[in-house]
């Protein structure tokens, strides 16, 4: 068996007597020339190349590479840093990459490999969604629960009924039922907010943010925490419309049983006003609970998305 370069052999081949086309000078068998620079025989003990063969002072050969750069030196001694020196660092040559185990050295990855250090950053994206949403519905929940709203629907409540208009006790009854379903839906939205405030300021057993909590699972868990809070003040409303139109019916009732000249005006009003309150108050509520539950879903959906 025998073989031929295309090109012929830059070192060896130009010795007196040497072929430069020819490969491992006409001994295939048992040599080997991977540069086409210079033949050398493997011994088998894990060095590819072992001793050089074919005159010319010899190549220096290590695991992993058959250099054929000649002399009879070490090349690593001057380059101790070259792939497959002792020296050679690849993470040095590379740094951290998805398809090795280098680690960063400082910054926020510290001592992490690259895939580490993408997963604590799409788990940190997915705690400051959480950090939003809590300043999110705190900031509904103070609005809605501010003294200022209070008064200004209280004060509007109040000089409509001292109008003399028979619309006037159904837009009172409407600005009361605003000023309920205010109350719940601020109460509503403020628990959302300690639920959310709970997820970002979770603790690891070193009493460090738990950055690692935010899997896909873990959140996936919190949807039916978060239509639990959304149902229990929805039904919490529910009770208190209730009871607001048992009172109305009573009042209204023992107004047009009493033998005052307007009792029956009076109990009109009351049932007018009372009616008024527990309707728009019922409607409110369920449209703020809806509104909240898809927002709080939707803040819980854009973390799973960044963890994933």
């Amino acid at each position: 068996m025998s073989g031929r370069f295309l090109s012929p052999d830059s070192v060896q081949g130009n010795m007196v007597g040497m072929n430069p086309y020819m490969y491992a000078g006409e001994n295939p068998e048992t040599m080997t020339d991977p540069t086409g620079q210079r033949d050398c025989v493997p011994n088998g003990d894990g060095i590819e190349c072992g001793n050089p063969g074919g005159g010319g002072g010899g190549t220096y050969c290590y695991e992993g590479d058959c250099n054929g750069r000649g002399g009879s030196g070490n090349p690593c001694a001057t380059e101790s840093n070259a792939p497959g020196c002792p020296g050679y660092n690849p993470c040095a040559a590379t740094g951290p990459q998805s398809y090795n185990s280098c680690t960063y050295h400082g910054g926020d990855c510290n001592d992490k490999t690259y895939n580490q250090c993408q997963k604590f950053h799409n788990e940190e994206k997915a705690r400051k969604e959480a950090v939003d949403a809590e300043r999110y519905f705190k900031n509904i929940a103070n609005i809605l629960g501010s003294d200022w709203l209070d008064g200004i629907l209280f004060a509007l409540g109040l000089a409509l009924s001292a109008i003399d208009w028979w619309l006037a006790p159904i837009i009172g009854g409407i600005v009361s039922g605003l000023a309920l379903a205010a109350g719940i839906i601020g109460n509503m939205a403020g628990d959302l907010a300690d639920f959310f405030s709970g997820d970002a300021t979770r603790m690891d057993r070193s009493g460090q943010i738990d950055y690692a909590w935010f899997t896909k699972a873990n959140l996936e868990g919190d949807l039916p925490q978060i239509d639990g809070i959304v149902f229990g003040h929805s039904l919490s409303a529910d009770g208190i419309s209730l009871m607001g139109a048992l009172v109305t019916f009573f009042s209204a009732a023992m107004r047009g049983s009493a033998s005052a000249e307007n009792a029956t005006d009076a109990a009109t009003t009351i049932m007018k006003t009372g009616l008024a309150t527990v309707t728009v108050e019922v409607i409110a509520v369920a449209t703020g609970a809806i509104i909240l539950e898809q927002q709080a879903d939707a803040y819980i959906y854009q973390e799973e998305a960044d963890v994933v």
